[in-house]
């Protein structure tokens, strides 16, 4: 299937928000080291916004669908554990 090219405006957009996904991700790893919790470099929410950042600014939909699905199966996982614990004290797993 073709593609239509991106209008410059939608280029910008994807240049921004590329940019600001990358941006953020950096910050979260940054932010990791400096509480002293470097061990959290390696939650997969971090590592995402990096990938997901890097798909925008190459106009890469299947690399930011990739990690949107990933992130929406993993976000739903922690939902139940979260209502389970908050129902009953105690963590699901």
């Amino acid at each position: 299937m073709k593609h239509q090219p991106l209008s410059p405006g939608h280029r910008l957009f994807l240049t921004i928000a590329g940019s600001f996904y990358i941006l953020l991700g950096l910050v979260a790893l940054f932010n990791s080291y400096t509480i002293g919790r470097p061990d959290q470099v390696y939650w997969f929410c971090y590592i995402s916004l990096l990938i997901i950042g890097a798909g925008l600014l190459v106009k890469n939909g299947d690399i930011v669908a990739s990690q949107v699905n990933i992130l929406a199966i993993r976000i739903k996982i922690w939902c139940i554990d979260f209502f389970y614990h908050l129902a009953t004290g105690t963590p699901l797993w």
